[in-house]
């Protein structure tokens, strides 16, 4: 149908490749940071399916650093992660920041800095939004954050079940009724090489309330990459793992 809409994609220039370039955040491994920036720097915009119209959203050259980005659920917020960093020459560990900002456009929130980056950004989901856009849930420093969002904008993250302790990187997703979050606790003795797997679980409600600890192995039953599936509001399901050797 020649009369149909068109998209047109855009690549944004190598900017790290040019002569001078520098990252704005000054870090002593410059090299490994023109590496992060090429591979995972982005402009984000948005495309009118109905008049294929572009508008940009965030600018590559946006500090923080644009990288991957997610729409709330009500579409009314765009939430992305900054490129990956280092803090220190030598160092392996990477750190990024969450950033929230309107999807029709305007100014940008950092809502934290400083997150350790997890298995979960290449496999699963690196945070979480809630079912009806009122929370962004993430972990930092091993531990369970929240930051409650309305029309203005993000709250001051607070962390949540801060009882439990260290929390491991799965699982990590919401209950079908998106009102709270499952996570792992880690074990207090890892088992060899790998991370140990969690043998207790908490379902840790949105609302502040007490977390309900219970003990299980295995794989949680989801209906997608975030969310549970439940026959019932109390009912969770594992799947076990095979623990064998090969022996």
């Amino acid at each position: 149908n020649p009369d149909a809409p068109t998209v047109t994609a855009y690549h944004t220039e190598p900017e790290a490749e040019k002569k001078g370039a520098s990252s704005p955040t000054g870090l002593p491994d410059q090299a490994l940071l023109d590496f992060l920036i090429r591979e995972n720097n982005a402009t984000l915009g948005a495309i009118d399916v109905a008049s294929g119209k572009r508008r940009v959203l965030v600018e590559a050259e946006t500090v923080p650093r644009p990288s991957s980005l997610k729409l709330s659920p009500d579409g009314r917020w765009l939430s992305y992660l900054s490129v990956f960093r280092l803090k220190s020459t030598g160092q392996t560990e990477t750190y990024y920041d969450l950033v929230l900002q309107p999807s029709k456009g305007g100014s940008h929130v950092v809502v934290e800095s400083d997150l350790e980056a997890t298995d979960r950004d290449y496999y699963d989901e690196p945070y979480l939004w809630s079912a009806d856009s009122k929370h962004l849930v993430f972990t930092k420093g091993k531990r369970l954050w929240v930051s409650e969002i309305d029309e203005k904008g993000p709250g001051k993250p607070r962390q949540f079940a801060a009882d439990l302790g260290e929390i491991n990187e799965y699982p990590f997703v919401l209950s079908a009724d998106g009102h709270a979050v499952l996570i792992g606790l880690k074990p207090r003795e890892e088992q060899g090489y790998y991370v140990a797997k969690s043998t207790t679980l908490a379902l840790v409600p949105l609302d502040g309330s007490p977390p309900r600890k219970f003990e299980g192995s295995g794989t949680p039953v989801t209906s997608d990459a975030r969310t549970l599936w439940q026959s019932g509001p109390n009912k969770i399901g594992l799947i076990a793992e095979d623990s064998s050797d090969g022996a």
